[in-house]
């Protein structure tokens, strides 16, 4: 990612909460009785895979930024 232009295009899929409410995943976890976390091991630039750069509009070898949680 040479430039540092930031790119993003997200689809609007959830509906606007309304101050102090939950968002949705916090929501369900929290109805089935867990709490949900998510703890990132590694974050940084790597080259997209065709599979990976294709759906995203991108070339393969492209750099993209990954991240990569505990499992």
């Amino acid at each position: 990612m040479g430039s540092r232009e930031w790119v993003s295009t997200s689809m609007p899929y959830l509906a606007p909460r309304e101050k102090g409410q939950p968002d949705p995943w916090t929501a369900e976890t929290a109805a089935a009785g867990r709490r949900g976390r998510q703890r990132i091991v590694h974050a940084g630039e790597v080259a997209a895979p065709p599979e990976i750069a294709v759906p995203l509009g991108l070339a393969p070898g492209a750099d993209v930024v990954v991240r990569r949680p505990r499992t």
